[in-house]
């Protein structure tokens, strides 16, 4: 699944949108012609004021989009100015006018979306590209009869495609993303088992889960030499990338049950 986390997408997205959506909602509470206020604002505005309002938000947006060391001191840098510029422009400007209710409601957005980056699960990520799933090694594409052990209950199924790092599994089950589970197979005339977890669950026509195999010497070896194999053979590499549509309904379905809102990760090895 190279599909990044749906909160991370969406919160990019709320970013970029942030500049046009307040100058909307700026010239409504001021009952003026959108069209009006926008050439009043940019008259009025300085060179360094418009860049504070149009560059600041997208770059935070650019920045948790990218998921990289680097995005996340960006990242709240950028809303640690913002909230603290908001309180200054709205005690000498707006104060009067729209008293304290709207700048409370958007001080609450702001400390949300900081709180929301700190959560472990969410810094994690930034800082620890093996947890990236979306940006997975080179997978390749197979149709291997399979066998999942979760609990003692075997589930037949087929891998579909296959990598170092994990594997999209054909099942139709009711696994829940973080799951531990082993999933036995024979490749290349060798019974194999590769432990694992769920890291993403795929509803609609074809159902299926993507596992992230675990991390030890041993399994990391033979999910290697597998890999090494298809390669030499010449194997189709895949370029699947999951349609948005689906992901999106998908992520929805899994916020239903309570899960998706962050990121879902491994635990740390005690």
């Amino acid at each position: 699944m190279r599909t990044r986390p749906w909160p991370i997408i969406l919160l990019a997205i709320f970013q970029f949108a942030s500049p046009f959506v307040s100058l909307a909602l700026n010239a409504y509470l001021d009952s003026i012609p959108l069209g009006i206020y926008l050439k009043l604002f940019f008259q009025k505005s300085s060179t360094l004021n418009l860049i504070e309002h149009f560059a600041l938000l997208p770059i935070a947006g650019v920045a948790t989009f990218m998921v990289k060391k680097w995005s996340y001191p960006v990242i709240l840098l950028i809303h640690l100015f913002i909230i603290s510029r908001n309180t200054v422009i709205w005690f000498t400007s707006y104060q009067d006018k729209w008293g304290y209710g709207l700048f409370f409601l958007i001080s609450a957005i702001n400390l949300i979306l900081i709180t929301y980056y700190l959560l472990p699960a969410v810094r994690r990520i930034y800082f620890d590209e093996r947890l990236r799933w979306w940006q997975s090694l080179p997978r390749y594409k197979v149709s291997i009869p399979a066998q999942i052990d979760k609990d003692g209950q075997p589930v037949l199924c087929y891998i579909r495609d296959l990598s170092e790092g994990g594997a999209f599994i054909q099942v139709d089950s009711d696994l829940k993303i973080d799951d531990s589970i082993t999933i036995l197979f024979n490749v290349f005339s060798k019974d194999v088992s590769l432990e694992g977890k769920v890291v993403h669950v795929r509803n609609g026509d074809t159902k299926g889960i993507g596992i992230q195999f675990e991390k030890n010497k041993s399994q990391s070896v033979e999910s290697r030499n597998i890999i090494l194999a298809l390669k030499l053979l010449g194997c189709e590499l895949t370029s699947f990338k999951e349609p948005l549509m689906p992901s999106f309904i998908s992520w929805l379905a899994n916020l239903k049950r309570g899960q998706g809102l962050i990121p879902q990760l491994p635990p740390k090895k005690g």
